[in-house]
């Protein structure tokens, strides 16, 4: 947590994980990875508050965590899950305009409307005793979760991750919008930008080959 820009396995933490419901219905302890998780909510001059991400892993116990994260769900197995302190929806970044709900209600629309989209409830989290504050669990879109939802082996999917870099513009500092991979290659997803770069993406045979590519039904819910 003091070095909260750091990423990457080597900054996987073993922890000790409990959960505690708070009617006495289910309780579980296991042994899990812990990693800081998030972009911009890693900056401390941002938010002292940082998102986790949870990884089940076969060495420290548990390969996949069989638990009922989130009742209405038919996954009830997961190798990650993050814990998400919403750090642009809450009153140490915006107090005027903190919501705590504003993500959890875009994905819970997304189910709503029959697409695929992440779960997630909101839990009370306590580090080594102390409390935390308020956390949005929420499952990870990986490969696996795409598998776990929509059927196939995490091999079939490629996941990409937005990303927002800083430049410069003629001397000028900006910030403009990347990807990077979280699972797969780029291939298709090049491919599709190049289409939208053509300078005649509505030509039937362009939309033809984009339709190939992009789930159109569920990027116009998005």
């Amino acid at each position: 947590y003091a070095n909260p820009v750091a990423e990457g396995a080597d900054w996987e933490r073993p922890v000790s994980l409990e959960w505690i419901d708070t009617q006495g219905r289910q309780s579980i302890q296991v042994d899990a990875g812990l990693r800081i998780s998030g972009q911009w909510s890693r900056k401390p001059d941002s938010t002292p508050k940082h998102s986790f991400s949870l990884r089940f892993r076969k060495r420290y116990g548990m390969e996949r965590l069989n638990f009922p994260a989130f009742p209405d769900s038919p996954v009830k197995q997961f190798d990650t899950l993050r814990l998400r302190a919403g750090q642009s929806d809450a009153f140490t970044y915006f107090p005027l305009k903190a919501l705590y709900v504003h993500d959890q209600v875009g994905r819970d629309l997304q189910l709503d409307l029959g697409q695929p989209a992440s779960r997630g409830r909101y839990v009370h989290l306590y580090l080594n005793g102390l409390y935390w504050g308020l956390y949005n669990l929420a499952e990870e879109p990986t490969a696996r979760f795409a598998a776990d939802h929509l059927g196939g082996s995490a091999g079939d999917y490629d996941v990409i991750k937005g990303r927002e870099i800083q430049t410069l513009v003629d001397r000028k500092p900006v910030t403009v919008n990347d990807f990077e991979m979280e699972d797969g290659d780029d291939a298709a997803f090049r491919k599709l930008l190049a289409l939208k770069d053509s300078g005649s993406p509505e030509e039937p045979k362009n939309l033809a080959t984009a339709e190939s590519l992009l789930d159109l039904d569920a990027f116009a819910a998005y």
